[in-house]
């Protein structure tokens, strides 16, 4: 009887873990990093455009093994054009409920994230482009 308690009690531990895990997964906040950068404050020199970019980042064993990743200038290069700068540029790493029920299926063999990156390219005025100045 005493070996039956114990495994109820496991059980019962085990169940509560998976939860919290899902809850904070859902609720975001502690599961979530986020870095801004504005490397320029200039408003209203030119026209500027956003952009915003997600995809997975892939992690094995638990996180402690890299997968192949995408590289920020090759996202940048897609959205910016000569003469352009980064106006502003947010990155945010989160794991959502997908990521974290992916990971629990495979047992942390496989444990991706999400990566959402939101951005600001400036143009330069069309004076400063031109080369003339009026």
């Amino acid at each position: 009887m005493n070996e039956d308690m114990q495994k109820e009690g496991c059980a019962v531990y085990g169940i509560i873990i998976v939860l919290l895990v899902v809850i904070s997964s859902i609720v975001g906040g502690t599961l979530r990093t986020e870095i801004a950068y504005t490397p320029h404050a200039q408003p209203g020199t030119g026209s500027w455009s956003s952009f915003e970019e997600t995809w997975t980042a892939r992690h094995w064993l638990c996180g402690l093994v890299q997968g192949k990743q995408k590289s920020l200038d090759d996202v940048l290069a897609k959205y910016q054009r000569p003469g352009e700068e980064l106006g502003q540029i947010t990155i945010t790493t989160k794991v959502t409920v997908g990521n974290v029920l992916c990971s629990l299926i495979t047992l942390g063999i496989y444990t991706p994230a999400t990566v959402e990156v939101h951005g600001r390219i400036d143009s330069a005025p069309k004076n400063e482009v031109s080369g003339s100045s009026k």
